[in-house]
């Protein structure tokens, strides 16, 4: 039997030590969804060093990380080619 196999008010707690991080955080891009494919992955892009993020149409999924720039490509006939300039990580307060 697993967690899931049983339904009641119960949780389950980690033990003590258990699903800490190690190492720094560090701010992440999460595509999590598209809109013409929603069976598609999701892909998780770090910020680290990243200035200028670009997301647009194309082809295919597609990503290039090239510091300071990082550039999606989503296979999405409804968003336009160049479709959001995102600012720095760490210039939102």
């Amino acid at each position: 039997m697993t967690p899931l196999d049983r339904w009641d008010d119960s949780t389950i707690s980690l033990k003590e030590g258990e699903g800490k991080r190690t190492g720094p955080r560090e701010p992440h891009l999460v595509l999590l969804l598209e809109c013409a494919r929603p069976l598609a992955r999701s892909s998780r892009h770090a910020l680290a060093g990243i200035e200028r993020v670009e997301i647009g149409r194309g082809r295919a999924r597609r990503w290039e990380r090239a510091a300071p720039s990082l550039t999606l490509e989503v296979p999405d006939p409804a968003i336009s080619l160049a479709h959001a300039r995102l600012p720095p990580p760490n210039s939102v307060k």
